[in-house]
């Protein structure tokens, strides 16, 4: 009931006579009216809306709104019941929000959409003209709204997706999608709540494509973009669902993209190599070149930053030419210096060289793969010309294949800097040490190129030389015999004794090729000692004394021999083996034919040689006596049987010329010599004129035998060497001469036919060492160079890429080769000498050897690789050697 509603009581001409006001219980009444005929009018009250009103018991008419008229009323009569019905309005309310999680549910957290409009349409779908918009909270209200049947529609907020939509406490159906709530139903004085418009932002996902110039992964002023790229965006399966091309400034963007999971793919653009490619804001991961994936985007994300990095190629480029015209020198002249007399610059008058191999290295010389897995290798065209293209930024080493008939001339770095490997530079070891082939001399190293960058000019310049015979060392026409010893007849009952004393003779000077007398002539000295016991125990001849100024074999004393140091490629340092002293030369062979290779010295006549095979010099060992001061030792196996025997190469003897007269050489397959059997030692008076002389042990005689091979082949300066040259088992000899090799293949001592020249493997300077470095059975080359070897892996008698080239040791250490392990493969190695007080671990002492001789004084000991041919070494004074004596 509604209190204090006016009520006004109208004449019949419908005028005001009276009010009233419903009291408390919403009842009015006028009294003591007269009789006639009577209206009354409710003035509506505030908060309602008007409902129907109701005729009373006297009849009358209803004159909406509020009204009702035509009363009549007679005499006596009281009219009841003229009732006027009032409506509550109903309310609506809601909000709109941000889904975050996108689950159709408020969350807390979940903020409201400010300035959303809302309307409201009546039961017939027909709009109201009612709306109102969101406060800033997302919050919206309806009021006064006559109770009925409505639609709540939302108009969808800018830069929102439609979301899932919620009817509220006065029921209704929520149209998802489509942001309309149907069917509320609001009763009077009702209050519909939580009528909810859940909205969420749409995802991005960008990023650029740049050529990256400085290589440092950001996009920055060094950089530039690259358009018209294609991107594909991914859905969460891979699957591409949409694409779009980089803009001028290299950037692309994915909009408007629902809420999940993303990737993105970039088509390589063309004439680039593939760089780095970057995880963006919002995460991910990369999958293979190009290609993000499982970019998760909540609503609202946006990813940004997901670039493409790519690498402008580089390029290196240069040529191949005949630097100058043909240099000409006279027959039997040594080559000119081509250093000297060129300087490897381009010029107009140079000659181009087609049809050059070049091969591209990494910055240690392997070979650099392309994109089809293959060596980069490329030839020069009929300029002369070579190039490399696509390169991506690093180091990089060039490698010519050197062409036939030039000699090597100067190389150069190009615009991009480098290293030239040419014989006159000095690279340090630490350059050639990060290599993993041999330069030859060929090459350029630490070419650094840099993205987009062009390295012009790497030039290989070679030099064309007039082709002359190689020196051959000419036949000795025969002379008048120098006069012999007497021949002496020993009793046949029993060995000669002879009683050996040191001879002091002046070695006799032979011109070698039969010019100046200022010329000396140079022999070879080779002794097969078996181990000791050569052809028979008993042969040979017995020595009563042997005297020594640094060592006696009679009480096995002298120098001490513990100061050897043996370094052995895959083992280090044997710190076991110490058999050495200052001076000393190694040498290194079977000596035992046990298969492994033992360790010696030899140090100025005097051979140590390790029979035992336990590294230490002592009782059990064998020492010999061939050859003097100044002299190179060399070692080999004679007479095939499986023992290496040792040699000397050094000035005449005297008496060597008539010993050369009856030489028939080295029992190899090849050689053809029949003046004697080539395997039976020479009668006394066909062989040289001093002896060797041998102790194995303490225990044993000392012997004396004759020099089994006297050969002339070298001259002054050469170095020797010995091998297998034709895997036959039987060693034969040869000189290095300043890079080329002349070998003895037939083992006739003799420059012959059969004989091979080796140019160009080597330089001035370099130490030859041989072995057989791929176990065929035939020695192959090497050389040392300032603490690198440099071996023929391939016996192709040239350095290339298939050879070794590896450090070891210094400059001042001498090097060896032998079989240490048997597998007929020869090691390298490295000897030196070992200071005092710098002893190995576990380094045995010197017992049993005696002391060192007080007398010593400075002596000449060859060292390969010095000047001249030789060291100031301290060794004692005396030639020791030793001639037949009677006694």
């Amino acid at each position: 009931m509604l209190a204090g509603v006016t009520i006004e009581l109208l004449d019949a001409q419908g005028k005001v006579v009276a009010t009233t006001q419903t009291d408390d219980a919403g009842q009015y009444a006028f009294t003591g009216l007269a009789p006639g005929v009577y209206g009354v009018h409710e003035i509506q009250p505030e908060g309602y809306f008007d409902g129907g009103d109701h005729v009373g018991s006297e009849g009358g008419s209803l004159l909406p709104p509020d009204s009702i008229v035509e009363v009549p009323l007679a005499s006596g009569v009281a009219g009841e019941h003229y009732d006027f019905c009032e409506i509550l309005p109903a309310r609506l309310s809601g909000y709109v929000y941000e889904d975050l999680n996108i689950n159709g549910v408020r969350n807390p957290g979940e903020v409201g959409i400010a300035g959303v409009t809302l309307r409201l349409l009546d039961a017939d779908g027909v709009d109201t003209g009612l709306q109102t918009t969101t406060d800033a909270a997302g919050y919206f209200l309806f009021e006064n709204l006559r109770p009925g049947v409505y639609t709540l529609v939302e108009e969808q907020p800018a830069g929102y997706f439609d979301g899932t939509d919620e009817a509220g406490t006065a029921g209704g159906n929520a149209i998802n999608p489509g942001d309309r709530i149907e069917h509320i139903d609001l009763a009077p004085g009702s209050f519909g709540k939580n009528y909810l418009f859940g909205e969420y932002k749409p995802v991005s996902l960008s990023g650029r494509v740049f050529a990256d110039y400085d290589a440092n992964g950001r996009f920055d002023h060094n950089d530039e973009p690259i358009a018209d790229v294609r991107i594909q965006l991914l859905d969460e399966a891979g699957t591409p669902v949409a694409e779009t091309r980089t803009d001028a400034n290299g950037t692309y963007r994915f909009e408007q993209l629902q809420p999940g999971r993303y990737g993105v793919v970039e088509t390589q653009p063309e004439g680039f190599l593939d760089g780095d490619d970057f995880v963006g804001t919002a995460g991910g991961m990369l999958d293979g070149n190009d290609r993000i994936v499982d970019v998760k985007l909540p609503p609202g994300t946006n990813g940004e930053h997901y670039d493409f990095a790519e690498i402008p190629p580089a390029k290196i480029s240069g040529y191949v030419y005949q630097d100058g015209p043909v240099i000409r020198y006279g027959f039997g002249e040594d080559p000119p210096d081509v250093f000297a007399l060129r300087d490897g610059t381009l010029t107009q008058d140079d000659t181009p060289i087609p049809g050059v191999e070049i091969h591209l290295g990494d910055a240690s010389g392997l070979p650099v793969l392309d994109e089809n897995g293959k060596p980069m290798v490329t030839w020069t065209d009929e300029n002369g010309y070579y190039e490399f293209k696509g390169l991506k930024p690093g180091v990089y080493t060039i490698l010519e294949m050197h062409p036939d008939g030039f000699v090597d001339g100067p190389d150069t770095p190009g615009t991009l800097g480098g290293l030239a490997v040419n014989p006159d530079e000095d690279l340090g070891t630490l350059d050639l040490q990060q290599l993993a082939v041999d330069p030859k001399n060929d090459a350029i190293l630490r070419v650094t190129v840099t993205p987009g960058s062009s390295g012009e000019y790497y030039n290989f310049a070679e030099v064309k030389l007039d082709s002359t015979p190689p020196y051959i060392p000419p036949e000795i026409p025969p002379t008048q015999p120098i006069p012999r010893p007497p021949t002496i007849t020993y009793p046949t009952e029993a060995p000669p004794v002879l009683a050996i004393s040191p001879v002091a003779v002046e070695p006799l000077r032979l011109p070698i090729l039969g010019g100046s007398s200022s010329i000396v002539a140079y022999t070879w000295h080779l002794s097969v000692i078996d181990g000791g016991m050569p052809r028979h125990p008993q042969s040979g001849q017995i020595v009563r004394d042997v005297r020594g100024t640094y060592f006696q074999p009679a009480t096995w004393q002298g120098v001490s021999m513990d100061r050897g140091r043996w370094i052995i490629e895959g083992r280090g340092e044997q710190e076991n083996v110490t058999l050495g002293t200052e001076g000393a030369i190694p040498v290194v062979g079977d000596f035992n034919g046990d298969g492994v290779a033992e360790v010696g010295v030899y140090l100025a006549g005097s051979w140590f040689l390790d029979l035992d095979g336990n590294g230490v010099w002592e009782e059990h060992d064998l020492w010999a006596k061939l050859g003097k001061d100044g002299d190179i030792p060399v070692v080999g196996d004679w007479d095939g049987d499986g023992k290496t025997d040792i040699g000397v190469y050094g000035r005449a003897w005297p008496g060597d010329e008539h010993a050369l007269r009856f030489e028939p050489g080295i029992p190899d397959v090849q050689n053809r010599l029949s003046i004697r059997p080539k395997n039976l030692p020479p009668v006394p008076e066909e062989a040289a004129s001093r002896l060797r002389v041998m102790k194995r042990g303490t225990d044993a005689h000392a012997r004396a035998d004759v020099v089994d091979h006297v050969f002339r082949y070298g001259r002054e300066n050469d170095q020797p060497v010995t091998g297998d040259w034709n895997g036959d088992g039987i060693t034969t000899i040869g000189v290095f001469r300043d890079g080329t090799w002349y070998l003895d293949v037939d083992g006739d001592g003799r420059w012959s036919e059969a004989d091979r020249v080796v140019p160009h493997f080597g330089e001035a300077g370099d130490r030859p060492v041989t072995g057989d470095w791929n176990g065929d059975g035939k020695t192959d080359l090497g050389v040392y160079r300032d603490g690198t070897f440099l071996l023929d892996m391939n016996a192709d008698e040239a350095i290339d890429s298939f050879d070794r080239v590896f450090a070891m040791g210094t400059a001042d250490d001498l090097p060896f080769a032998a079989d240490f392990d048997g597998d007929g493969i020869d090691e390298v190695g490295v000897f030196r000498y070992r200071m005092p007080g710098d002893v190995a671990a576990n380094a045995p002492q010197a017992g049993g050897i005696g002391g060192s001789s007080s007398d010593a004084q400075p002596r000449t000991a060859w060292r390969p690789g010095s000047s001249d041919g030789r060291v100031s070494t301290p060794v004692p004074a005396g030639d020791d050697m030793v001639t037949p004596q009677a006694e």
